[in-house]
């Protein structure tokens, strides 16, 4: 029969996630709550959402800064014409 061996890796204890850096220690905990492929797809999606939304934000930027040129170019002949 064979001998059971735990591998490389000691156990996690409290004493050695405590040396660990903040970002390491928090680690562990996300991989027991992560829960599976649904999560990973939302966050794509939300990601892709994000980005297009950002896109989109520069987009009514630059048609702002388009229209707000031409509506000053009117105002400036019609200011003009009224003189």
């Amino acid at each position: 029969m064979a001998r059971y061996r735990p591998g490389p890796f000691l156990p996690l204890t409290p004493e050695r996630i405590g040396r660990l850096p903040k970002w390491a220690r928090e680690y562990p905990h996300h991989v027991d709550t992560f829960v599976g492929a649904e999560e990973v797809q939302e966050i794509f999606y939300l990601r892709d959402q994000n980005r297009a939304l950002i896109k989109l934000v520069a987009e009514l930027k630059a048609e702002k800064r388009r229209l707000t040129k031409r509506l000053d170019k009117a105002a400036a002949r019609w200011k003009k014409s009224t003189k």
